[in-house]
């Protein structure tokens, strides 16, 4: 009873002042057209469906804005975000895609960042550049949550050129869930500021065509002292007929690292180290300390 006389509260105090604290959010996250219900039996099923809206979520905790989940990034809602004193204790950041990445971008919008010119595109959560929310986050996410099919395949149209830029600016970060690809992978592994990481997954990168192929550069990452606090490390890269993205040469530093002493659960999918790299699991003692280790697709 208590409880739902602190929930019927909750709902007076956010129907009351919701839209003020929200501030320049609130056109974003309250203003949406109601997703249409085609279980309702008097469904109007000959007036044409409405255009497509993107999914926004969130949690207010403790009157901050504790979770937000964006289906699609624009630049004025990063803008938003960015400026919304609401969001200055943001705990939680998942980002689906952008509009760029769906073909929605608005080309004239200006810019809150000036667009950096080493990237091929200049994606729209760039803008969030400088935030104060970036300060407090402690789960990022970028791309759509789904699990790769049992086949092998992971595909991925979530290109996320300069994403070590957001995350570099993210001292907090305890979880990044990259489902994404295009990004610089080594300057990623290499930041100073991962001292809190303790789940790093990372999906769909690598390029299988043109002068775009890389390997994953597994050796930087077991070459940072920052990382000593991370446990879950699950890569399952992109697939490709001819290579694997994590080869033995790569693999084999990472499983002697001196600097990834809480290393607990390891998932290395789509590796072509073979028999040799079964014998250098074992050989560097890894297999004392691991709780769970997945090589599928090997």
């Amino acid at each position: 009873a208590e409880r739902d006389a602190l929930k019927k509260r909750e709902a007076e105090l956010l129907a009351a002042h919701e839209r003020a604290w929200l501030g320049e959010l609130a056109p974003h996250l309250l203003d949406r057209p109601p997703e249409p219900n085609y279980d309702d039996p008097n469904h109007d099923w000959t007036q044409p469906e409405p255009p497509p809206s993107p999914r926004v979520e969130y949690r207010w905790r403790r009157g901050r804005l504790a979770e937000l989940t964006v289906e699609c990034v624009t630049v004025k809602l990063a803008q938003a975000l960015a400026d919304a004193p609401a969001a200055w204790a943001l705990d939680t950041l998942r980002v689906t895609s952008t509009a760029y990445n769906l073909g929605m971008q608005d080309e004239a919008a200006p810019r809150r960042v000036p667009p950096p010119p080493e990237y091929r595109t200049y994606d729209e959560w760039l803008d969030l550049l400088g935030a104060p929310c970036l300060r407090t986050v402690r789960v990022f996410q970028l791309g759509d949550e789904n699990e790769p099919p049992e086949d092998g395949w992971c595909d991925n149209h979530t290109r996320a050129y300069g994403i070590e830029r957001l995350v570099a600016e993210m001292p907090r970060v305890e979880e990044l869930h990259l489902i994404c690809k295009s990004y610089n992978a080594a300057a990623l592994f290499a930041l100073p500021t991962l001292t809190r990481l303790r789940v790093l997954r990372m999906y769909a990168l690598g390029e299988p065509w043109g002068d775009a192929v890389y390997e994953i550069p597994l050796d930087v990452l077991a070459a940072n002292p920052a990382l000593g606090r991370l446990a879950h490390l699950s890569l399952h890269p992109h697939f490709a007929h001819d290579r694997s993205f994590v080869p033995l040469a790569r693999v084999a530093p990472l499983l002697r690292s001196p600097n990834l002493p809480n290393l607990t659960h390891l998932q290395l999918r789509l590796s072509d180290m073979g028999d040799d790299g079964v014998r250098e699991i074992i050989a560097s003692g890894v297999l004392k300390r691991l709780k769970w280790l997945d090589l599928r697709h090997g």
